[in-house]
């Protein structure tokens, strides 16, 4: 249960988080080889009181004291390299096979960018589920947010939906010209943080796309 994670956590705690551990989880190499960009590095330094090491303590914390281990699907795999049929994602569930089975025809799949993509499709879409992407682009590639927001912006149904995440605490990235079309929803922004399986991003915006003005 929640609360035998949270009593288990808290033993063992203060033991964890010696001079060494905070020493390791410093060195750049650390983030590298979990597979967390030095882009997202920067997003936490900057914005995270207490830098990397304040960051990744906060986080572990919040993984094993308010997610439940038992059905937590990415860390089981992560960790053990396996799922159970009772710990997996949907998509593998015995009860849900007939289901894909019938409607495997309805699935593209593309190999480019979001921007070539949205260039080559010109249709239009309702919902953008863009991950954590955009802190590597920030960094590395403004002219190619950009880019890819205004085909987003272009691309989008009215009452569009985005959902996206971020190692940092405020998308601060985003383009002014996306700003001024984004209606943060909140209550759905929490919703979604809090059944984030992964546990470790620092913030999540769920939002709808205002008209255009003229």
């Amino acid at each position: 249960s929640l609360e035998e994670q949270r009593e288990r956590y808290a033993r063992i705690e203060p033991r964890l988080w010696g001079p060494v551990l905070r020493w390791f989880i410093r060195q750049p190499f650390t983030l590298a080889l979990l597979g967390v960009p030095r882009a997202q590095r920067a997003l936490i330094e900057a914005q995270f009181p207490g830098g990397v090491p304040a960051y990744v303590q906060d986080k572990l914390r919040y993984l094993l004291t308010e997610l439940p281990i038992r059905d937590n699907y990415f860390w089981r795999v992560y960790l053990t390299g396996s799922y159970t049929a009772d710990c997996c994602p949907n998509y593998l569930r015995a009860e849900h096979q007939a289901t894909l089975q019938a409607r495997v025809d309805r699935l593209r799949v593309h190999t480019t960018s979001l921007s070539g993509f949205l260039q080559a499709q010109q249709q239009r879409y309702s919902h953008y589920v863009l991950l954590d992407h955009q802190d590597w682009m920030a960094a590395h590639a403004p002219e190619a947010l950009s880019e890819e927001w205004r085909l987003i912006l272009q691309s989008s149904t009215e009452g569009a939906r985005i959902l996206m995440r971020s190692a940092g605490l405020d998308m601060d990235f985003l383009p002014d010209f996306v700003r001024e079309r984004l209606e943060a929803d909140q209550s759905g922004a929490a919703h979604w943080h809090q059944r984030d399986r992964v546990g470790t991003y620092g913030s999540v915006l769920s939002a709808g796309l205002r008209p255009a003005t003229a």
